[in-house]
């Protein structure tokens, strides 16, 4: 095998680095964007879930109905 350079292995290590950073950098936005979906998605359900029980007693209920 012949020797490399220190500076060739150098650029490659600079590249690989590159290389994982840009993966990593995707992944995290990959990762972000699929918390902010799953949490907008929950709001969703919780304020859907709500407005379609009622606040209302029996009492109330019978209350309105005798009016």
């Amino acid at each position: 095998m012949k020797p490399v350079s220190s500076h060739i292995l150098l650029s490659r290590m600079e590249a690989a680095r590159r290389e994982t950073r840009h993966h990593l950098d995707l992944v995290c936005r990959q990762i972000a964007g699929r918390a902010e979906r799953i949490t907008i998605l929950q709001k969703t359900n919780n304020r859907s879930s709500k407005r379609a029980q009622s606040r209302w007693t029996r009492w109330d209920e019978m209350q309105f109905r005798s009016q």
